[in-house]
């Protein structure tokens, strides 16, 4: 009996200590990781293309329109134009059905893999239903504040993308979780805190970033996301003045707005957004280091 205690004390020793090693492990690569980014972004002189990474939801995805005629797409060849001998290389990665907490817990790992010069986020409204991954919903009180103490944890933080990913479908897993009496305030906590998390992310890989708000009165949403990048420093494109300057030009809310699965933009709408948004973006590359007025040599 005492040898099987001591044998239950050692492996127990032997689970925290490894534990306790990888989480050191994970630490240290993320503070290594930004200056590994860094040194190996593209560089400014060789003329290879510029990546922005778009993350987020059907906003950002495109949903119901062609590749080319989304956000990304209108802004790659708006950018092409105003800057010729430049090459612009935008990855999407958004998603339908994605939350603000989702897209937060993989940032970080989206900007190591595609080493972007600026980040694009648009995703919050799908939090008003979706509690996948979610640090707010459900975790009220001590609970909350446990998990978002656990959240400086690198190995937490894997566990619970793994827990939540494996085998399983995203839009089906996210709508097991979602709750059937949601608050505001729950959901504004929720979508500061995950805005803040990405605005953290991208501040400690040195990469800029921008928040995309909704075109719709999504009042609750849209408040969250300008008041959180106002809070942390970050620009909001406010995509319904978009609206209102295309339909001040006599464009219809049918030639504007999609509802086949709930108010998405057209590619008219994608193209007003993007020629707003333009300037933002160049400020944001000039702030993150790239002179844009240069053209590298081939």
């Amino acid at each position: 009996m005492r040898r099987a205690g001591r044998l239950v004390r050692r492996a127990s020793v032997a689970l925290v200590v490894g534990a306790l090693l990888l989480e050191a492990a994970l630490q240290l690569t993320a503070l290594v990781a930004p200056y590994v980014v860094r040194a190996g972004s593209p560089s400014d002189t060789r003329g290879d293309a510029i990546t922005i990474l778009v993350v987020g939801d059907s906003h950002a995805a495109g949903a119901g329109v062609p590749a080319d005629q989304n956000l990304a797409g209108h802004l790659e060849r708006l950018l092409a134009a105003r800057h010729p001998g430049r090459a612009f290389r935008f990855v999407n990665v958004g998603r339908a059905g994605l939350n603000s907490a989702y897209v937060a817990n993989r940032l970080e790992s989206n900007a190591l893999t595609h080493r972007p010069r600026l980040i694009i986020v648009w995703v919050g409204v799908n939090d008003l239903w979706n509690a996948l991954e979610t640090e707010s919903w459900g975790a009220i009180g001590e609970g909350l504040g446990l998990r978002r103490i656990l959240l400086h944890s690198k190995l937490y933080r894997l566990a619970t993308v793994l827990w939540h990913t494996h085998d399983l479908d995203d839009t089906a897993e996210a709508r097991r979780w979602s709750r059937t009496e949601k608050h505001d305030d729950e959901i504004e906590r929720g979508l500061a805190f995950d805005f803040e998390r990405m605005a953290r992310t991208a501040f400690a890989l040195r990469t800029p970033i921008l928040f995309v708000n909704y075109p719709v009165p999504y009042r609750l949403v849209n408040a969250a996301i300008d008041a959180t990048g106002d809070r942390v420093g970050v620009p909001v494109l406010s995509t319904a003045t978009d609206l209102l300057r295309a339909r001040a030009d006599g464009h219809s809310q049918q030639a504007l707005l999609n509802f086949a699965a709930g108010p998405h933009p057209t590619g008219l709408l994608y193209r007003y957004v993007a020629e707003s948004a333009v300037p933002q973006v160049e400020m944001a590359l000039r702030q993150g280091g790239l002179d844009l007025a240069r053209i590298p040599p081939p």
